[in-house]
């Protein structure tokens, strides 16, 4: 079974029922507009808030690892939806095989949402710079460090 081709086909119907079938346009059936880019930037920050990252609030807490990974599905929601409405929705099989990391590294696992962020933030002000590619490659970065695969992102989906 090929999960990330599946999930594509879900997504599209998932998008067709919720915002008509004009979403892949830019806009839903009542004319708001789209933005899949501040959706992934946003839900990323999301993400970050699960490592504990404030110096000056319980300074002692532990990441809400289950948490992050919630936020990681539903980044991965957003990037199939711009893929969907870019037109590309093959490339991201690639990744059908990767292998996760055996532990999770919080410290990392923030920097790299970091990146995720400034590629997502910066393509949605610079429309001529498309990051679909480099988003979907640290999603996989992020997916690999909290010891996630495929087969339990599709799970979760």
């Amino acid at each position: 079974m090929n999960h990330i081709k599946q999930m594509f086909e879900l997504q599209q119907k998932l998008n067709d029922a919720t915002n008509g079938l004009i979403w892949t346009e830019g806009a839903t059936k009542d004319g708001r507009q789209i933005s899949w880019l501040r959706c992934i930037y946003m839900e990323a920050a999301e993400a970050i808030d699960s490592f504990n990252w404030k110096h000056w609030k319980d300074i002692e807490g532990q990441p809400d690892l289950d948490n992050a990974k919630v936020e990681l599905v539903d980044i991965w929601h957003f990037i199939m939806s711009e893929a969907i409405h870019f037109g590309d929705t093959g490339f991201a099989e690639v990744y059908e095989n990767m292998e996760p990391e055996r532990e999770i590294n919080p410290e990392l696992m923030v920097e790299i949402l970091e990146k995720m962020v400034a590629a997502a933030a910066g393509a949605n002000v610079d429309k001529s710079q498309n990051a679909l590619y480099e988003i979907t490659g640290i999603f996989f970065k992020a997916l690999a460090n909290m010891s996630m695969d495929v087969p339990e992102l599709y799970k979760r989906y």
